[in-house]
């Protein structure tokens, strides 16, 4: 099979938390009046916050990950993002939070865990600390915070999906494919 036949079969996946239209809205227009002169930043119709990044998944991935993600039980969140950060090795500025509430700590952990569980990874997934945020720009080499760096945005979550993330001429999609009810 060509690398072509392989790409056009598999699927890039990740479960996260999406933004409703309000709340991007929000973000888009805090990030362009505090921070006007990003060199990528992220379409705003893509901010959500991963909770589980799976990577290229063969076709029927998708199909076992649905019926999996039934059993997540977890309740509403309620979470402020009131931070701003940047991580040095993927060059990323994001907003965050500075008070990860338990529930969501949990979900995470139990998406992870049944990721894990469902396409039988033989390597846990990855070892990386949990960080819930939004994905304000990337290739940010040297962050510049505005000053001051003031922002809070409430988010109350009800939902979380399975996306899928398709490269396009114009930059990558975020496709949400299926989510389920919170609570």
């Amino acid at each position: 099979m060509s690398n072509i036949d392989q790409t056009q079969q598999s699927k890039r996946l990740f479960f996260a938390l999406p933004l409703t239209s309000e709340q991007k809205s929000i973000v888009q227009t805090w990030r362009s009046a505090h921070l006007p002169s990003l060199h990528k930043p992220v379409n705003a119709s893509n901010f959500h916050l991963t909770l589980r990044y799976i990577g290229n998944c063969p076709a029927d991935a998708q199909n076992k990950l649905e019926l999996a993600a039934v059993n997540i039980r977890s309740t509403p969140l309620q979470l402020n993002l009131d931070i701003i950060g940047h991580f040095k090795k993927p060059k990323v500025l994001y907003l965050g939070t500075s008070k990860v509430p338990d529930s969501l700590k949990i979900l995470a952990r139990d998406i992870s865990a049944m990721v894990d569980n469902t396409l039988a990874l033989n390597h846990p997934s990855d070892s990386h600390k949990f960080t819930p945020h939004i994905t304000l720009a990337r290739k940010v080499i040297k962050p510049i915070f505005p000053s001051p760096a003031t922002f809070n945005l409430p988010l109350a979550i009800n939902k979380y999906s399975l996306f899928e993330s398709v490269s396009t001429d114009s930059g990558v999609v975020y496709n949400e494919l299926k989510s389920w009810s919170l609570g």
